[in-house]
């Protein structure tokens, strides 16, 4: 009796179990898209009207203390920070940095369109501050001076001497090992959701897209239109993709024709 009244427990628990949910497919255009989206497009800084000026600035050391140095800092004490996208302007911002002139004018010009190396997204982190800090000249430089020598080392590789290629992994790890980032999720679509890696800081969204062309991710090159020599991406839908835009496009196909005519015009 006792071992019937167990089995009797036992089948009144299995009916008391809830049926199982059946797994119905979804559907394509509602399933959820998980990838790793590119992020440097969605890169953002803070550009101030009017721009930046170089003037000498009290900075404080790792130390605690502060010192006096050159600095960028907002040209006008009353305008308002701009939201700006660096590498939709320009996509190759790592190869244009590394190859600017490592003077003032130059340096301002840079930041100017791309925001400062150090400071925060705005919109990204609550912890922002809403003004921009002064940023050392010094720190422009340096990042100038390695990128440089990273894009060099890069170029050498690629014309077939790897042995460059340890020390290379090496300093792209050192300049990217200290950063922080941010991972987010970004509605594309009604019902798609991609994952998105994210810096917290221009510097480390330029060391990252170095560290992509290294990896073979991008490709970069410059515009073959005259007296241009912009960096651009190279096309993957369009293996010669030259130029930057139509109208250097253009320039060079006008002095082509102007070669022509002229050969023409003045036989050997």
């Amino acid at each position: 009796m006792a071992r019937a009244r167990q089995l009797m427990r036992i089948l009144a628990t299995r009916r008391q179990l809830p049926t199982p949910p059946q797994i119905v497919p979804s559907e394509p255009s509602r399933a959820h898209n998980y990838r790793n989206a590119d992020d440097s497009e969605l890169m953002e800084t803070s550009i101030p009207e009017g721009g930046f000026k170089i003037e000498r600035r009290k900075v404080r050391m790792p130390d605690g203390s502060a010192v006096g140095a050159e600095c960028l800092a907002p040209r006008w004490s009353f305008g308002e920070l701009m939201i700006e996208r660096p590498f939709v302007r320009e996509p190759a911002l790592h190869r244009r940095v590394a190859y600017c002139a490592p003077e003032h004018d130059a340096i301002l010009e840079v930041a100017g369109r791309g925001g400062l190396l150090t400071a925060r997204p705005l919109r990204l982190f609550s912890g922002a501050p809403r003004s921009l800090a002064p940023e050392p000249v010094a720190v422009w430089k340096r990042l100038i001076r390695e990128l440089r020598a990273a894009c060099d080392l890069l170029d050498r590789i690629a014309s077939g001497h790897p042995e460059g290629r340890k020390l290379l992994v090496k300093k792209i790890t050192l300049n990217l090992a200290g950063e922080e980032f941010r991972v987010m999720p970004l509605d594309e679509s009604a019902g798609s959701l991609a994952l998105v890696h994210q810096p917290s800081t221009l510097r480390a969204a330029i060391w990252r897209r170095m560290a992509a062309e290294f990896a073979g991710s991008i490709t970069c090159l410059r515009c073959a239109g005259p007296s241009c020599g912009r960096w651009i991406l190279s096309s993957t839908s369009r293996s010669d993709k030259r130029f930057c835009s139509g109208a250097c496009r253009n320039r060079a196909l006008r002095l082509r024709k102007a070669a022509r005519a002229a050969a023409v015009a003045s036989p050997p």
